[in-house]
């Protein structure tokens, strides 16, 4: 054996499998050394388990309370509502479907309303249309309530045209062709009548069928002289006669002038008469139009004469410028009104003088005494000399 394997042999404690054992023993020599009681060791166990489920149990207490706070945070149902107006305790929500029907229904009932409106006045229109249409065909605002004869039908009801007032004054001392020449177109001579000798008086027209009751073409047998004290030779009819002449309402516009001519052919006294819708006289009731003198003074200022300012107006009663029917009846009906003016004109040759009448003539048959009376022909008369 050599010294190496002896060595070996006498020296175990380098033995490997010694020295695990050593160290096996080392390891559970405190052990023994260090007794505890058997509760404390076999409690052991049982303390770190029981601490494991208290951090568990803290963990999850932590985590509730984390919650708590984040839901604390969170406005709550109840705190919600507690921002909206309160709703009275029997409210009742309206559903969505009677909504949108409610608002179906306002919709319809604003057409219905709206094509109401449109119908309504479309239909006043129409009736103011054909109320003004007629209004001018007759000449009046409202239709008379009288009941026309035949003979008042084809009185004066309007005029589609209307003519001026022609210059009266310009007449004197000129030929009756002279004047119809300054007339102008429309106007033409219809009759000379001759008047120095009623035997020998020639007509070369008929005279018109529509001269007033006053024509003053029925003059006396001897000779009439104007109030120059001139002689009068002639007296000359001159005419107008209306485009629309052959329609019937054409034919009821009268306006003639009468020239009293001297013996040396020349005008020295005129009388005219005229209806006044021809001339376009406004409508207006009798006693409106004769209240005052402004509208004579008008009327003769447009045929060129001027009346003296200083002239009077006398007051007239209604009664005093009417004519009846029958005086004598219960409900008494008016024939005419009729009012008459005279007097001087501010002019150093002829003519100086003047006198002007309107006449409403309600017909035949007359009319009752009411506001709204209108007249079937209005006329005017003038007489310069």
């Amino acid at each position: 054996m050599s010294k190496d394997e002896q060595h070996y042999e006498d020296s175990p404690a380098s033995d490997p499998a010694n020295e695990a054992g050593e160290a096996q023993e080392a390891a559970t020599a405190p052990l023994a050394a260090a007794p505890a009681p058997d509760s404390a060791a076999s409690d052991a166990p049982d303390a770190s388990s029981s601490d494991a489920g208290e951090q568990a149990s803290n963990s999850q207490n932590a985590q509730g309370e984390n919650a708590r706070d984040e839901a604390s945070l969170e406005p709550t149902t109840e705190q919600t509502d507690a921002n909206e107006p309160a709703l009275p305790a029997h409210f009742t929500p309206i559903p969505e479907e009677k909504l949108a029907r409610a608002k179906r229904i306002k919709r319809v009932l604003i057409v219905i309303i709206v094509l109401l409106l449109v119908i309504l006045l479309g239909t006043a229109g129409t009736a103011l249309y054909y109320y003004v249409n007629i209004a001018q065909v007759t000449g009046t605002v409202t239709q008379p309530t009288i009941v026309l004869t035949d003979e008042d039908e084809i009185q004066d009801r309007g005029t589609t045209q209307t003519i001026a007032m022609p210059q009266l004054t310009q007449m004197f001392g000129k030929t009756p062709e002279s004047v119809v020449a300054q007339l102008g177109s429309g106007y033409t001579i219809t009759k000379t009548d001759t008047v120095a000798d009623t035997d020998t008086s020639t007509s070369e027209t008929d005279n018109p069928a529509d001269t007033p009751a006053e024509n003053p073409t029925d003059e006396p047998a001897d000779a009439a002289t104007d109030e120059t004290a001139s002689a009068i030779a002639q007296v000359v009819t001159i005419s107008y006669a209306s485009p629309d002449q052959a329609s019937q309402v054409g034919a009821t516009q009268v306006q003639n002038i009468y020239l009293s001519l001297d013996e040396s052919g020349v005008t020295v006294e005129l009388y005219f008469t005229s209806s006044m819708n021809l001339l376009d006289f406004p409508i207006s009731s009798f006693a409106d139009l004769v209240a005052t003198r402004n509208s004579f003074v008008a009327t003769l200022n447009s045929a060129g004469a001027t009346v003296a300012p200083e002239l009077a107006y006398p007051t007239l009663t209604e009664e005093e410028y009417t004519t009846y029917v029958d005086p004598e009846a219960s409900i008494r009906k008016i024939r005419k009104e009729t009012r008459e003016w005279s007097g001087a004109l501010v002019s150093q040759q002829p003519p100086t003088s003047f006198e002007i009448s309107y006449t409403y003539d309600y017909g035949a048959s007359g009319v009752e005494n009411t506001p709204d009376r209108q007249p079937s022909q209005r006329m005017l008369h003038i007489k310069l000399s």
